[in-house]
């Protein structure tokens, strides 16, 4: 398995563990209804530009992953309160394990960008979406 895939796999894995009430899901489709522990689906993003090193060749890389996050309430019924916790949880975990596992040299979100998405359903969904940066060293521009 190639470096990034090793990467966003240990990313999704810490985002079931970090939001067990949370479905989650990666490169999915934005769902119908959303569940009372919220909807995050993990993108693949953007790779960028590596900076290279030759003899022997390598590559690092800033990956930045896409996390969206679709939230319709909480314990409280408020989905702002819902998001929050998510966010905290989400935080918390990266900061226990900021190198998941291994899988890469460095891992950090950066500051979400809320919105409010109309539904089908009913009432309008708390959505989010952040990009959480991966760094990670490959021998290889493919990854």
């Amino acid at each position: 398995m190639s470096k990034r895939e090793t990467a966003l796999e240990a990313l999704k894995a810490l985002l079931v563990a970090a939001c067990p009430g949370a479905d989650v899901k990666r490169n999915a489709d934005v769902p119908n209804n959303v569940g009372p522990g919220g909807y995050l689906i993990l993108r693949d993003g953007d790779p960028g530009e590596p900076e290279v090193t030759l003899s022997p060749p390598s590559y690092a890389y800033e990956h930045r992953a896409v996390l969206e996050i679709l939230v319709e309430g909480g314990s409280d019924g408020t989905p702002e309160t819902l998001l929050d916790t998510i966010f905290g949880d989400i935080d918390m975990a990266i900061a226990t394990d900021p190198i998941l596992g291994g899988a890469v040299d460095h891992c950090e979100p950066e500051a979400p960008d809320v919105d409010v998405l109309g539904s089908d359903a009913g009432s309008p969904l708390r959505t989010a979406r952040l990009n959480i940066v991966l760094i990670y060293l490959t021998s290889s521009p493919l990854g």
